[in-house]
């Protein structure tokens, strides 16, 4: 015999759920349960996956929404708020109003739509970013994101990606691990990655501290920043070195922020020169041929290839020249080494 209706809702009150959210617990392909506690904070689950309504409202303070077998519809109002997709494909919101969400999809292939004051997105294996923080872009094939309103971190694995961040962001790490990348970065404190080659690397005026890293070179190094570190392993186009210094040819090596450098080539011919403002400088040819010249305050040139003209001129305190295999040229006014 059917229960009485009093009875019924007694039983939905003593179990943590609402009798507006009890047409939720069941639905085809769908397994889905609330906790509540007395002080306001839910979680649901939905263990078998297609959830197609996940709902949190705003009399909630905290909560979770855990979908472990993907392609779930999750939306939460409430306060504080978490959602996570670890079978991908997911539907995840949280709109206007709320102060605090956390969006995780770990299998990829969801649609974040996050507008809350504080917003961050952790998508490995790719995602429909729409909703980054003001100004960040993460498109065409980006894959991860991990991002609040004062630090992102951002991923490309499939190479080609476009990603920025802006003045408002504390700090940014982009990552390109294939390659052919468009990176440009105004956070306070930038960190560009381009494992794969054949990126345009970008930090601009009114950056503080910017490290540009291109680990098979083929980049295209463009630092204004007030404080501006260049490593380059394979060849780069590094357009905007310190001021005054220069690695052209074939300078296949650059290691380089206001105060330090290292700078080297590797098949040799090259042009190597760093001014006054750089406290040390090393300057490598191992294939011979360079033009090396030093203005800094202590400096090491080394050519293990032999016929390099390497030049320390008055004002450099401490300067070590080093031909390994003849056939160069010394001029140097301080104290000289040879090797």
């Amino acid at each position: 015999m059917p229960l009485p209706l009093i009875i019924t809702l007694s039983l939905l009150v003593l179990t943590g759920i609402t009798a507006s959210s009890a047409s939720n617990i069941t639905r085809t392909g769908c397994s889905l349960t609330r906790e509540c506690n007395a002080a306001g904070n839910c979680t649901q689950y939905c263990t078998r996956g297609g959830c197609r309504n996940m709902t949190c409202p705003q009399s909630v303070n905290y909560c979770d929404q855990i979908c472990t077998a993907g392609g779930c519809n999750s939306n939460c109002e409430a306060e504080t708020c978490s959602l996570v997709c670890t079978g991908g494909a997911c539907n995840m919101t949280c709109p206007p109003g709320v102060k605090e969400c956390h969006l995780i999809c770990t299998s990829g292939r969801c649609d974040f739509n996050c507008d809350v004051d504080h917003c961050r997105q952790d998508c490995p294996g790719g995602c429909e970013n729409t909703n980054l923080p003001k100004g960040v872009t993460c498109t065409s094939g980006c894959n991860s994101a991990k991002c609040d309103s004062a630090n992102c971190t951002l991923g490309c694995t499939g190479g080609g990606c476009d990603m920025t961040c802006p003045q408002s962001v504390n700090y940014c790490d982009q990552i390109c691990t294939a390659g052919g990348c468009n990176s440009s970065c105004e956070a306070e404190k930038c960190r560009v990655v381009c494992t794969g080659g054949g990126c345009n690397m970008t930090c601009p005026p009114g950056v503080k501290e910017c490290h540009l890293i291109c680990t098979s070179g083929g980049c295209d190094f463009n630092c204004d920043a007030d404080n501006c570190k260049q490593d380059c392993s394979g060849g780069c186009e590094n357009t905007n070195l310190p001021k005054g210094v220069t690695c052209t040819g074939r300078c296949n090596a650059v290691v380089c922020d206001a105060a330090n450098c290292t700078l080297a080539c590797t098949w040799g011919g090259c042009d190597m020169t760093c001014p006054q403002s750089v406290n040390n400088c090393d300057q490598i040819c191992n294939a011979g041929g360079c033009n090396s010249s030093c203005d800094a305050e202590k400096c090491s040139l080394f050519c293990t290839g032999g016929r390099c003209n390497m030049t320390c001129p008055p004002g450099v305190k401490e300067c070590d020249l080093i031909c390994n295999s003849g056939g160069c040229s010394f001029n140097c006014f301080p104290t000289v080494i040879v090797i």
